[in-house]
């Protein structure tokens, strides 16, 4: 691949939005689920545009050479367009029809685009890809006995699988008579997971406008922290009975994030909307700041060294953990490049 001048420091929570939580221009407080020792400071003070990034999360490989293309994409379709209706939001300024579907928009591509969702979505696809290879296989002999039928060369499958996703089918003849050799290859990586964002994106992310937003206001002595998984979608029942695993279609289920330390974009599924700038009671103003600090992946962030964060959210001290953690970040690059590069290799024909 040739060098080409691209962002390779993708952040997965814009600096537009973390911009609200700062400490002073510039710069906030880190605290870290997962430490290397005791002995690290349980809140740091980093530069704004130095955290909630990482290198080459949403560069892909396109006609042989490195892109950032999908980084740019979410920021000329999602970000830049929500930065003034999350501003009007938290100021409690007006907002038209067009202001609540761009910040709308913004919790959609907030809610795909992490480490966090990545993980997940990693763990799905180990009961998934099976399935899909063996629906790929199916339709492959299917072509084949119609190609051979009708006397032509068979074609890829196209039906199970739709353009971009990563995957190639490659049928042909093998050496025993009246059989075919179907070689299939599937990358679930990077490329995997972008496709994923641009078609939930573009696609079921539609379901959320159907909702009823608000802005929700924390009370005067609670603080609602920034974190790298801020989009949360909650099935509650009670205190001791609740999960994150919410739908953006499920009756019932609550979905929200924090604006800034004192407001929050708010719906609850199938319910009216409650009304604007609505405060919340200390009790459950407390309750949706545990809920923040349970959800965060690997790191809280806040506007000042908040000393319920540790309360509600001890970290972990695991230092082999921490270091095989860090090690996977440093090859993630690379490993994917190469995985996506093979891809668009042409297959041997021997």
């Amino acid at each position: 691949m040739k060098p080409t001048s691209i962002t390779r420091n993708n952040h997965y929570v814009p600096c537009i939005h973390l911009k609200r939580f700062a400490s002073r221009p510039g710069w906030i407080y880190r605290y870290d689920l997962l430490v290397p020792n005791a002995n690290c400071p349980v809140w740091v003070e980093k530069p704004i545009d130095r955290v909630a990034s990482a290198s080459d999360l949403y560069t892909s490989v396109e006609n042989g050479e490195e892109t950032d293309s999908h980084e740019r994409w979410l920021n000329s379709e999602y970000e830049t367009p929500a930065e003034e209706a999350i501003d009007r939001a938290v100021t409690g300024r007006p907002m038209t029809k067009e202001h609540w579907r761009r910040l709308v928009r913004f919790v959609a591509a907030q809610d795909v685009r992490t480490p966090a969702r990545l993980y997940d979505e990693v763990t799905r696809w180990r009961g998934e890809t099976s399935e899909t290879i063996q629906s790929l296989v199916e339709e492959s002999i299917a072509e084949w006995q119609a190609a051979k039928r009708d006397g032509r060369t068979p074609r890829e499958p196209e039906a199970t699988v739709e353009p971009g996703f990563p995957v190639r089918v490659r049928i042909r003849p093998s050496h025993e008579h009246g059989m075919a050799e179907i070689r299939t290859e599937m990358v679930s990586g990077r490329s995997r997971w972008l496709w994923g964002q641009r078609h939930i994106l573009k696609g079921v992310a539609q379901r959320l406008h159907e909702h009823q937003w608000s802005i929700l206001t924390a009370p005067e002595h609670v603080s609602w922290p920034a974190t790298d998984n801020p989009v949360i979608r909650l099935n509650f029942h009670n205190d001791r009975k609740y999960d994150f695993n919410g739908g953006w279609g499920s009756p019932g289920t609550e979905i929200f994030m924090p604006l800034n330390p004192k407001h929050m974009v708010y719906t609850r599924i199938g319910q009216k909307r409650p009304p604007r700038e609505t405060e919340l009671e200390s009790r459950m103003g407390e309750t949706f700041r545990r809920f923040f600090a349970e959800h965060a992946f690997r790191h809280i962030f806040s506007p000042f060294m908040d000393d319920a964060i540790p309360q509600l959210r001890p970290r972990h001290v695991d230092l082999e953990a921490y270091q095989n953690e860090k090690a996977q970040w440093a090859r993630w690059s690379q490993e994917q490049a190469d995985a996506e590069l093979d891809l668009n290799r042409p297959l041997p024909d021997g």
